[in-house]
């Protein structure tokens, strides 16, 4: 293995690869939300309108039922919960790696927990928890033998050992009563022996039926990867989409062990580099010649898009966020020699969305109160001035990467804006925001 000091990734090289492999220059969008999910290994889910606005971010021309046709249809992307028990959308060759190791891995604790409020909550008695939750599995999926998707509450209404409830701490203002379905339909979930079917609201809300996996993958289902072989799978396509990284960044994004990592770049022969921090990252082995910088480029992007979710620090001092727009654990600092102007965030605030200087000091959107959307209001997640999302508030989260350099228009907004940048950095604005045309709304039943 060479010393890291032969090889040096600068910021520069990094974000010149994070506009490459991500999709996210305008000269490497790419053209399908399948291969949208595969420039960031997999999509975050948790905010259903996340799935649909990261690949709007890197495919030109996409429309709602593209992402839902991927998803419901042709089944090329599948919703998965596995790393750190948080929802995904994967390619669909890429979910008996998770199976394996991220989702196997949750799978565990979370059948822990949910014996253990069984016990002292629900309907199960002492020392009875694993075998009441084993006949309830058993039940359900009987009752989801037949192929047909149902809701969490159908289930309950079909299956009496899911029909529940767990009423936890009763005598704390902290308690109160939750359904057991929904977690129970979540524990087979990450077991592999139930799948999310079709969404029974609208692209932007989350409604999932469930069936099983035999029914929803079709006669052939993969088996699950052993565990090694799983994560040496993700490891390596994360290295390719945000390599190079530090063994904390992966074991952050992996939900695992620093030695789960270590044995994962050890299998694939990962090479170290050294990082413009005095860091020491990997890249993979058939990865280390530089990338060359694309054209500049801005990037909208939703919440949580895996861009700015990729590790610990996010992709390092790779990319820029404006200062108070950031979380502690996943986002990305400055770069050094940051320009600082042509950078968005997407505060929400009660009159709707906002665009935040990144010259600022600190985002001045945090409204004292909990924003509560009027009804039928746009879901459309991105930065802009004017009509109010149908989607709880939640201030101040980072919404966009940018070449530092300066520009003066960049590519038309992905779901219903236009941005333009200014050509004079020294303007001191984050751009405006033109309206136009949205995408249509649709659901899948």
């Amino acid at each position: 293995m060479p010393d890291r000091t032969d090889r040096l990734v600068t910021d520069d090289e990094r974000r010149a690869r994070l506009g490459v492999r991500q999709a996210l220059a305008r000269s490497a969008r790419v053209g399908s939300p399948v291969d949208a999910a595969r420039s960031v290994v997999c999509l975050h889910a948790t905010e259903p309108p996340s799935v649909h606005l990261s690949c709007w971010a890197r495919v030109d021309d996409l429309e709602v039922d593209d992402v839902e046709r991927a998803l419901y249809d042709t089944r090329s992307l599948v919703r998965q919960q596995a790393m750190r028990e948080t929802l995904f959308v994967f390619p669909r060759d890429l979910v008996p790696a998770a199976w394996g190791s991220a989702s196997a891995r949750v799978a565990a604790p979370h059948r822990r927990r949910l014996v253990r409020d069984l016990e002292r909550w629900g309907p199960a008695g002492d020392g009875q928890g694993d075998a009441w939750l084993a006949a309830a599995e058993r039940a359900v999926l009987a009752c989801l033998a037949d192929g047909v998707p149902r809701s969490s509450k159908q289930v309950r209404s079909e299956v009496p050992e899911a029909d529940g409830v767990i009423h936890q701490a009763p005598d704390k203002s902290w308690g109160g009563r939750t359904a057991i379905a929904p977690r129970l339909l979540t524990q087979l979930s990450l077991s592999g022996s139930v799948a999310r079917a079709g969404n029974a609201g609208a692209w932007y809300t989350s409604r999932p039926t469930w069936t099983t996996t035999r029914a929803w993958w079709g006669p052939s289902v993969p088996d699950p990867l052993e565990s090694r072989r799983g994560y040496a799978e993700l490891v390596s396509r994360w290295l390719w989409a945000y390599g190079p990284g530090t063994v904390e960044d992966l074991a952050w994004w992996l939900g695992g062990t620093k030695s789960a990592v270590r044995t994962a770049l050890d299998d694939l022969d990962a090479q170290t580099v050294s990082l413009e921090d005095g860091s020491v990252g990997w890249l993979r082995a058939d990865d280390l010649d530089p990338v060359p910088a694309p054209e500049p480029w801005v990037a909208l992007l939703p919440l949580l898009d895996p861009t700015v979710m990729a590790g610990r620090s996010g992709p390092s001092s790779s990319v820029r966020m404006p200062p108070g727009c950031s979380t502690a654990s996943a986002t990305p600092g400055p770069p050094p020699g940051w320009t600082g102007v042509s950078s968005v965030c997407g505060c929400r605030t009660p009159t709707g969305w906002c665009s935040c200087d990144s010259s600022t000091t600190r985002s001045p959107h945090r409204p004292a109160t909990p924003w509560r959307p009027r009804r039928g209001g746009s879901a459309r997640g991105w930065t802009a001035s004017g009509s109010s999302p149908s989607i709880p508030h939640r201030p101040c989260r980072p919404t966009v990467v940018a070449d530092p350099r300066p520009w003066s228009v960049v590519r038309r907004g992905l779901v219903g804006y236009s941005v333009a940048a200014p050509a004079d950095p020294a303007a001191g604005a984050a751009g405006r925001l033109r309206r136009r045309s949205g995408p249509r709304v649709a659901s899948r039943r």
